[in-house]
């Protein structure tokens, strides 16, 4: 089957009909890179009435989104039901590459917001208290070996654990810390397995 094709009006450049964007029914006579590198040197050349354009339009944004908030919230609920796997495909594509500046806004954001997300969390477990529960119990049930596994190999990751149960401040626990409690763990469960 023939690729349909079009010429592009500013590189001159033949390529698929899926690399112009719509105008309606008709399509764009720049190509997509095009268009993207045409709003990208307005917008350097622009800055000032740009920014000036959107610092007057702004109450007039607020205002049009308070009265058309359920129109808004239907267009908006509509797009994401009809562009879920573009959508989705979308969100995969960014955070694989942009993996470095996630984790770093995700830290920087954990720090803070210390406090709100300690509260949010403690009102979670509180309101979500049976569901949390029945999870538990359920996940020991089916994964009782690995469990099993992960208690005997007192990794490092289970040390922290247990001395954060035991109110030790994470920036206190250091490696001196979870190699002194490993050996507790060690000699208690070794005197334990004697008296039996």
């Amino acid at each position: 089957m023939k690729v349909l094709t079009k010429i592009c009006s500013t590189c001159g450049g033949e390529k698929p009909l899926e690399e112009f964007s719509k105008n309606g029914a008709r399509l764009y006579s720049k190509c997509k890179i095009c268009c993207k590198e045409r709003d990208k040197k307005y917008r350097e050349t622009h800055k000032e009435s740009i920014k000036k354009y959107r610092e007057t339009h702004k109450e007039h944004k607020k205002k049009y989104r308070e009265t058309h908030k359920k129109s808004i919230k239907e267009r908006e609920k509509k797009y994401r039901e009809t562009h879920k796997e573009h959508r989705k495909e979308r969100q995969k594509k960014y955070r694989e590459t942009h993996k470095e500046s996630i984790k770093e806004r995700q830290k920087k954001y954990r720090e803070t917001h210390k406090e709100s997300i300690k509260e949010r969390h403690k009102k979670y477990r509180e309101t979500h208290k049976e569901h949390r529960k029945e999870h538990y119990k359920k996940y020991r049930e089916t994964h009782k070996e690995s469990i099993k596994e992960y208690y005997e190999s007192l990794s490092d990751s289970l040390i922290r654990n247990i001395l954060k149960t035991q109110g030790w401040p994470k920036e206190s626990i250091t490696p001196e810390i979870i190699e002194t409690k490993r050996l507790i763990i060690k000699i208690t469960r070794e005197i334990k397995n004697q008296t039996l």
